[in-house]
């Protein structure tokens, strides 16, 4: 059985990435998001690329990386 070539990366994709809301002209902004899409959408890196969706993580999960005080305020 010969397997293709595995994919360069993952693309992690979730339609509330856009519902991010940041003050005016923050870098991270659904427009940015929508930008890197489109030219990804127009090189052959889309096709390469093997996409998905994140799964929900549990608190334990995000305090590795979030302090527990922020995640409570979040």
């Amino acid at each position: 059985m010969t397997r293709g070539a595995p994919a360069p990366g993952l693309l992690l994709t979730h339609s509330d990435y856009r519902r991010h809301v940041t003050p005016p002209r923050h870098p991270e902004r659904p427009a940015r998001l929508d930008a890197i899409e489109g030219l990804l959408h127009r090189t052959p890196l889309w096709e390469a690329l093997a996409h998905g969706t994140p799964d929900p993580v549990g608190e334990d999960t995000l305090a590795r990386v979030h302090d527990r005080t922020y995640i409570a305020r979040v």
